[in-house]
């Protein structure tokens, strides 16, 4: 308790020595009396300052473990996202080594046409296209 609240505790302890010294000296018992009644409150001011202090710091520190679990919660899941983005770009590059095909090769095709080694390629212009959805085109 004293290391929360030291300056009212060294008042209380003040205030009792000039109670104690008073008395050594023959002072008057009412004087003595009204010295240390006066340390007596100091004390429970001094203990309920301390206590106060004490809850405060209590809460301080609570405050920062959340805070510190609050951030390791945090990381933990920026890290499994990382981790899920790897895996994720991994297993692409997996997927596209496999697709990949030699070179001078064109990719296949949906219709299972692919340029074969060596086949000669030719291109034209398009000069118009036509094209019917559900229908026949004449």
């Amino acid at each position: 308790m004293a290391t929360y609240a030291p300056a009212e505790f060294d008042q209380a302890a003040a205030t009792l020595h000039q109670a104690d010294d008073l008395a050594a000296k023959g002072g008057f018992y009412n004087d003595v009396h009204q010295l240390a009644m006066q340390a007596n409150q100091r004390a429970v001011a001094a203990q309920d300052m301390a206590r106060v202090r004490s809850e405060q710091a209590a809460m301080a520190a609570q405050r920062s473990a959340t805070d510190a679990r609050m951030r390791a919660d945090m990381s933990q899941q920026q890290a499994a996202a990382a981790q899920s983005q790897a895996m994720d770009a991994q297993r692409r590059a997996d997927d596209a080594q496999r697709l990949a095909v030699a070179p001078g090769i064109d990719e296949p095709a949906a219709s299972g046409y692919r340029r074969r080694l060596g086949e000669a390629r030719y291109d034209a212009p398009v000069t118009s296209v036509r094209a019917g959805v559900g229908a026949v085109m004449p």
